[in-house]
C-alpha cells in the first residue's frame, strides 16, 4: 500500500496565494477612500481658506453731513473707495464668491446711512477688487445721546466713523464647501466744514483720515 505525504496531499494548486473576492476588494478599496477622504478632510480643516481676504479703506470723502439736534435725525452723502484682495498664499487656487455685499456707514455703532448694494462678484487667487461707492442716508434716525456726541464732534471738528461691509461668502476647496458670513470694519476720521447754524453740520468735499488703513476682518459661520 502506498501512503501520500504532506506535500503530495496538498497539491500545487494550495500552494498558490489566496485571491480576495470581489467584495472583500470592495470593502478593502472603501476603507482606503475614507481613510483619504479624513486626511484631506483634516488638512482642509487646518488651513481654512476663509480668513484669506484683506480689505482697506483708500479713500473717504464727506459731501454732506447734516445733523439735527432737536428731531435726532443725520443726513449723510460719502463717497469711499474700498480695496479687496485675495492674499491666499497656499499653493492650491482658491476663490471667492461675494454674495449680497451691503457697505453703510455708521457712527458709534449706529447706522447713518443706508446699505449700497455692490454686485456679486468672483475674487479668484491673487486676484483683487476695487469698490467706488456713493453712501447715503437721509434724515436717518438717531439716538439722542448719539445727537449730543455729534454736536461734541461739532465743536472738535472731527468725527470718527467706520464703513462696514456685510456678505455672504462661498468657496469651495477640494470637496468641502464653505458658507459664512462676512463683516469687515474700516475706521477713518473726516473733518468738518462749515457750520450753518447750532443744529446742522455740513462738511462739503471733506477727506478723511485714516485710523488704520486695513480693515478688519470677521468671519462668522
Amino acid at each position: 500500500m502506498t501512503t501520500m505525504t504532506a506535500e503530495e496531499d496538498s497539491g500545487p494548486d494550495n500552494n498558490k496565494p489566496r485571491r480576495m473576492k470581489p467584495v472583500e476588494l470592495l470593502w478593502a478599496t472603501c476603507y482606503v477612500f475614507t481613510f483619504v477622504i479624513i486626511i484631506v478632510t483634516l488638512i482642509v480643516l487646518l488651513n481654512n481658506p476663509v480668513p484669506s481676504l484683506i480689505f482697506t479703506l483708500q479713500d473717504v470723502k464727506l459731501y454732506a453731513f447734516n445733523v439735527s439736534t432737536t428731531k435726532s435725525t443725520v443726513t449723510t452723502n460719502l463717497q469711499v473707495t474700498i480695496f479687496c484682495e485675495n492674499n491666499n498664499n497656499n499653493n492650491v487656487t482658491i476663490g471667492f464668491h461675494l454674495d449680497k455685499v451691503d457697505v453703510y456707514a455708521s457712527y458709534m455703532s449706529q447706522r447713518i446711512t443706508q446699505p449700497t448694494r455692490v454686485p456679486a462678484t468672483y475674487i479668484g487667487k491673487s486676484d483683487d477688487r476695487v469698490w467706488s461707492l456713493s453712501l447715503v442716508g437721509t434724515e436717518v434716525p438717531v439716538s439722542p445721546d448719539r445727537a449730543v456726541c455729534l454736536a461734541q464732534d461739532e465743536i472738535a471738528e472731527m468725527m470718527l466713523i467706520n464703513v462696514e461691509v456685510t456678505a455672504k461668502i462661498r468657496t469651495r476647496y477640494i470637496h468641502l464647501r464653505y458658507q459664512n458670513r462676512l463683516k469687515v470694519y474700516c475706521r477713518a476720521y473726516v473733518m468738518f466744514g462749515n457750520n450753518n447754524d447750532d443744529t446742522n453740520v455740513v462738511g462739503w468735499d471733506v477727506k478723511g483720515s485714516f485710523v488704520d488703513k486695513w480693515c478688519d476682518v470677521e468671519i462668522d459661520n
